[in-house]
């Protein structure tokens, strides 16, 4: 824990919540881009929330972004490593910033690597990730792999790779089930999904 957590009295009138993917190559410029969020930040009516997971020293933080503050001064708690390809950890830090800093509207960004969101049935049935190469977690049912049709190259649509799992990251499906369950807590639709990733406008 690097302070106390403090979290907003007032209903503000947007909460930004950037999930930052940097367990891979991107971890310096998962650093620089906080840095030029601290040239806006925080105000009474915009709460500026990031949760980063860093390759570097294996831990995973969240701040509240002020104007003039950082890495080094906006966080409010560290702890161990995590997978951000796990829907688990995003929505958890869904929920952490919806009950923490309820606003009137939601802005989520997705931050990382991207593959596309365009998926056919053949590659979603288990090909393999665009950048390692590593088979995807056995997350499905089993029978619905044994009569995939094995594509050795096939891009998998994915974004938020994480080196240290083993490439694992966040497909459509489970963006869509995360989404869908963070809508119902807030009583509503997230106002805007940012893609801060490669190939995420496709059409």
């Amino acid at each position: 824990m690097e302070k106390a957590q403090s979290s907003a009295s007032d209903t503000a009138k947007w909460t930004i919540m950037a999930y930052m993917a940097g367990d891979n190559n991107l971890d310096g410029a998962a650093l620089r881009d906080i840095e030029e969020m601290a040239q806006a930040g925080s105000t009474k009516d915009v709460n500026v929330l990031v949760q980063l997971d860093r390759l570097e020293d294996k831990q995973t933080r969240r701040f509240r972004i002020t104007m003039g503050g950082g890495y080094e001064s906006d966080c409010l708690e560290t702890f161990g490593e995590t997978n951000t390809g796990d829907p688990k950890i995003l929505e958890d830090f869904l929920k952490w910033s919806i009950e923490r800093y309820p606003a009137e509207r939601y802005f989520l960004i997705l931050w990382n690597h991207g593959g596309g969101w365009w998926e056919d049935a053949r590659s979603r049935a288990g090909a393999p990730q665009p950048l390692t190469g590593t088979p995807r977690r056995k997350r499905y049912n089993p029978l619905f792999r044994k009569n995939a049709v094995a594509l050795g190259n096939s891009n998998h649509s994915s974004i938020c790779y994480d080196d240290t799992a083993g490439g694992d990251a966040l497909d459509n499906r489970e963006l869509k089930d995360v989404l869908a369950r963070t809508c119902t807590l807030i009583g509503g639709k997230i106002d805007i999904l940012g893609m801060d990733a490669c190939l995420m406008t496709m059409v």
